[in-house]
């Protein structure tokens, strides 16, 4: 218990992706192993600091510029905003291409321990990561934005297809009707966009995370 607690008070500090807390935990940690004679390894991996905050300065900016395409009836632009906005964020999240995330990027460290395994083919890897969380909302506030994921892509992609239809289609009551529900469409988009985006884009500044539950708590376990 007493180690616990000295790690506890060690990863109960804000400690923001890629700053100065974050360095500082990583050598304390590392002392903390020296002192039990607990041997480790510190990887090197490219870090990309600010990956919340670009994810949601992304979705802030493509999704209002998406809107005022529909509303003002900018046509084929309205497609290519659509587009940017879904593998801008998407790709950086799902397959690790940092088109949006790469500002400010780092070298980072891994603080990897090893055992011995009786099959060296196979590997069992448990982790948390040492720096805290930077986001406005905990996991219960966030919820619902993160539940209608989902649904906000395709309110993107549909938005993406009705701007160039309402440019192209005549004047007439069917063109009418599709500005219409494009625009209807347009405001829960914003809804959840503007709401996520600020989530991620101010959770630094707004609400910096102590990082004893996100996620200081789970290092000390596995120690």
């Amino acid at each position: 218990m007493v180690d616990y607690r000295e790690l506890m008070r060690l990863l109960s500090v804000p400690r923001p992706n890629g700053s100065r807390a974050e360095r500082e935990t990583l050598v304390a940690l590392c002392t903390w192993l020296e002192q039990r004679s607990i041997p480790y390894r510190r990887v090197p991996f490219r870090l990309y600091p600010y990956f919340m905050e670009a994810n949601g300065a992304w979705l802030i900016l493509t999704r209002t510029l998406l809107a005022l395409a529909i509303w003002f009836n900018w046509g084929w632009p309205a497609a290519v905003v659509a587009l940017a906005g879904m593998f801008g964020g998407v790709l950086d999240v799902a397959k690790g291409w940092p088109l949006v995330t790469w500002i400010g990027w780092q070298e980072g460290e891994n603080l990897v321990l090893d055992f011995d395994a009786p099959n060296p083919e196979r590997r069992l890897i448990i982790s948390a990561h040492y720096d805290s969380k930077t986001e406005m909302f905990d996991h219960d506030r966030r919820a619902f934005f993160t539940r209608h994921l989902r649904l906000g892509m395709a309110l993107t992609l549909i938005l993406g297809m009705l701007g160039p239809l309402n440019a192209w289609l005549e004047a007439g009551a069917f063109q009418i009707v599709t500005y219409w529900l494009a625009v209807a469409l347009s405001l829960p988009l914003l809804v959840l966009a503007w709401g996520l985006g600020l989530n991620l884009l101010l959770g630094r500044v707004a609400q910096p995370s102590q990082g004893a539950v996100d996620n200081g708590a789970a290092c000390a376990v596995l120690l």
